[in-house]
C-alpha cells in the first residue's frame, strides 16, 4: 500500500556493527583458546586437569556469547523505520510491515535519564506502536530515536484528532492509558506496576480545574489551577500523549472566558 512521500528515514543504530565485531571477536578468542588447549601438555597433575576444565568452560561461554551476538546482528541487519506522509514502513529480521495511520491505535514513547551516584547516564528513548488488530512493534535501537518518536506521535495525533474531538462532543469516554477522557474532565485510570496497583492521579479532575502540564525526567505532570500536582505518570503509561495534550489545550481554549 503506497504511503505517500517519505518524511524521515531511521536506519538501525550503531550497535549493529558493534555486535558483529564483538561476536566475531569472541569466536576468534574461542579459536585461540582451543589451540592453546590442544597444545597443553598432557600432565596428570591436578593443576593441569583443572586448567583444562577451565579452558573448556571458557570456550563454551565465549562460543555461546559470540553466536548469540552474531544472531542479534543478523536479525537487525538492514532494519529501518521510515515515516511517510501516510504511515510507517518498518523492516526487521527479514520481515516488513506497512502501517497506514488509520491502522494504528496508539503510540507510547518513554524518555528517561537514569541518575547514579550524582551522575547521569545517557538518556534512553523507547517507542512502541500498537495497531488496531493488537500487533505491537518496538523501536529501541534506531538512529535519531527522539526525532522518530516525535514524528510518529505528531502525525498520528494529526490523523486521530478530528475523530477524537468528534467522539468527545458525542459524549464518549476515550482511553488514553493512564487517563480516561470525557467532555467533563480527566479520570485517572488504575495502573498496574509489578504487584502494585495505583491511580495515576486523584481520580477525577474537571476541565475547569485543570491548570497546566510539564515534563520531568520521563514523567508527565498535570497541575490543577492552584499549581498543585494532580497527576504524575510515566510517559509510557500514556497512549498518544501528543494527542492528549492537544485535546487538553483545545478544550481549555474553548472553555476559557471570552473578553
Amino acid at each position: 500500500m503506497p504511503l505517500g512521500s517519505l518524511v524521515a528515514e531511521h536506519p538501525i543504530g550503531a550497535a549493529g556493527p558493534a555486535l558483529l565485531a564483538l561476536g566475531v571477536g569472541l569466536l576468534v578468542c574461542t579459536a585461540l583458546m582451543a589451540y592453546e588447549w590442544q597444545d597443553m601438555p598432557r600432565r596428570a597433575a591436578a593443576s593441569a586437569a583443572l586448567m583444562s576444565q577451565l579452558f573448556v568452560v571458557a570456550m563454551v561461554i565465549t562460543t555461546s556469547l559470540g553466536l548469540f551476538l552474531l544472531r542479534r546482528w543478523r536479525r537487525g541487519r538492514g532494519a529501518y523505520v521510515n515515516v511517510h506522509e501516510g504511515g510507517i514502513q518498518h523492516a526487521f529480521a527479514g520481515k516488513s510491515w506497512t502501517l497506514p495511520w488509520e491502522d494504528l491505535d496508539h503510540v507510547t514513547v518513554e524518555r528517561r535519564q537514569l541518575r547514579l551516584n550524582g551522575g547521569a547516564l545517557p538518556k534512553r528513548t523507547y517507542i512502541a506502536v500498537t495497531t488496531k488488530s493488537g500487533t505491537r512493534l518496538q523501536f529501541n535501537n534506531y538512529q535519531r530515536l527522539d526525532a522518530l518518536g516525535d514524528a510518529i506521535s505528531l502525525r498520528l495525533a494529526e490523523h486521530l484528532s478530528p475523530g477524537t474531538l468528534a467522539d468527545l462532543r458525542a459524549g464518549k469516554t476515550l482511553d488514553f492509558g493512564a487517563f480516561k477522557v470525557s467532555s467533563k474532565g480527566l479520570q485517572a485510570a488504575r495502573l498496574s506496576v509489578g504487584n502494585w496497583h495505583l491511580f495515576a492521579g486523584r481520580k477525577f479532575l474537571a476541565w475547569q480545574k485543570l491548570g497546566s502540564f510539564k515534563f520531568d525526567n520521563g514523567c508527565l505532570l498535570l497541575l490543577d489551577k492552584s499549581g498543585r500536582t494532580w497527576a504524575r505518570v510515566f510517559h509510557f503509561h500514556v497512549k498518544n500523549i501528543v494527542l492528549l495534550l492537544d485535546i487538553m489545550q483545545s478544550i481549555q481554549e474553548r472553555k476559557a472566558p471570552k473578553d
